[in-house]
């Protein structure tokens, strides 16, 4: 029997991916922050942005042995605090940890686009890193793209406890991701389609890759369910209006705290 997707699964998904990307993106900075402190480097800070804008500020010239450790501690520090978080919540995962459980999937989606596209952005992370460390870029690629596939696999484990199954026709699963996925980055989108129109091609770049990795999302389940059924539990949860109210006040929380931030 085909099961409808809910409102309430849509907005859980909004809510919690909303808070789980602004909050890596955030730890990302902190551990670029924490390891200039490390070093005693003065005077670099952090400037966080809701908009995609966020970075390190106030860095100078530094041996090139140290650039390429401050680079790596931002991605690793957002891997690290994610995946653990998730490790331990995933037991009890629910409709209402959906938003904490999901960061360590999401985190790998980050970094590994950090360590795959990244490397085609001058004074990227993983250029600083290829470079400062002597790492071939093939092998930052490789370790990238698994992230990435590593990331959609946890994620697709996780749909069932929002609400999506087996039972959920595929047009309800492309559907629900894209937009809960996606509303993060539209917004986004048009934000820098106001803010900066000359640059409106580079700013749907997030917009599309958001869309391609929904339908991945959408078409894995199927054969990753089929694999995982007898090895976890898959059962399609109901997404109760107290779930996702929680996750949309996170995500809502995190959005607005960090405009504060920016402002």
């Amino acid at each position: 029997m085909k099961r409808r997707i809910s409102l309430q699964s849509l907005l859980l998904l909004i809510g919690s991916f909303t808070f789980v990307f602004l909050l890596g993106e955030a730890v990302h900075e902190s551990g670029h922050w924490l390891a200039h402190q490390f070093y005693n480097n003065e005077g670099v800070g952090m400037h966080i942005d809701p908009f995609g804008g966020s970075h390190i500020t106030g860095v100078g010239a530094l041996p090139m042995a140290v650039m390429g450790v401050t680079s790596l501690a931002g991605p690793l520090f957002n891997l690290l605090l994610g995946v653990v978080l998730s490790i331990l919540v995933f037991p009890r995962r629910s409709p209402l940890s959906l938003p904490f459980v999901l960061w360590g999937p999401v985190a790998m989606v980050q970094e590994g686009v950090t360590f795959s596209l990244g490397l085609l952005t001058p004074g990227g992370d993983a250029v600083w890193v290829a470079t400062a460390m002597g790492i071939p870029q093939g092998v930052i690629l490789a370790f990238g793209i698994g992230l990435l596939l590593a990331g959609l696999a946890g994620i697709t484990t996780l749909l069932p406890v929002a609400g999506i199954g087996v039972e959920t026709p595929f047009g309800g699963k492309l559907l629900v991701v894209l937009v809960g996925f996606g509303f993060l980055m539209l917004i986004r989108s048009i934000y820098a389609f106001f803010s900066a129109p000359d640059l409106v091609v580079e700013n749907l770049v997030p917009l599309i890759f958001a869309f391609l990795l929904s339908i991945l999302l959408a078409l894995g389940c199927k054969p990753l369910w089929g694999w995982l059924g007898r090895r976890m539990d898959l059962r399609t949860r109901t997404v109760s209006w107290g779930a996702a109210t929680l996750a949309l006040c996170l995500g809502a929380v995190m959005f607005f705290v960090q405009m504060v931030a920016v402002a």
